[in-house]
């Protein structure tokens, strides 16, 4: 990212139809955080996502980072999604303060 974040929020957005193809819904995962690419740390998990519907699937998680990092990793399941298919993420957004300029 351009610059570090605190506070960060992350909000995943499935491809449209999910539902039709269950094997590509992603309902577990993880966010890090690093300032050099290099160490990373674990901000949130989550578990529990459902997406059994037609329309585009969104959840936001608040991730609630005091440290701010430049480096945003997101770690997808691969226990909860068929990884030859893919995931059904067609979309993720990150919103934060910045830390620094």
């Amino acid at each position: 990212m351009p610059h570090a974040l605190r506070n960060m929020a992350v909000t995943l957005m499935d491809r449209k139809g999910v539902a039709v193809m269950p094997a590509r819904a992603l309902t577990a995962g993880s966010f890090q955080g690093s300032n050099n690419g290099v160490s990373w740390t674990t901000l949130a998990s989550f578990t529990g996502r459902n997406p059994n519907h037609e329309s585009h699937y969104t959840t936001r998680h608040a991730l609630g980072n005091a440290t701010a990092y430049k480096y945003l990793r997101f770690v997808p399941d691969p226990g909860t999604y068929t990884t030859a298919l893919g995931t059904g993420v067609a979309d993720l957004r990150v919103e934060g303060e910045i830390a620094s300029w």
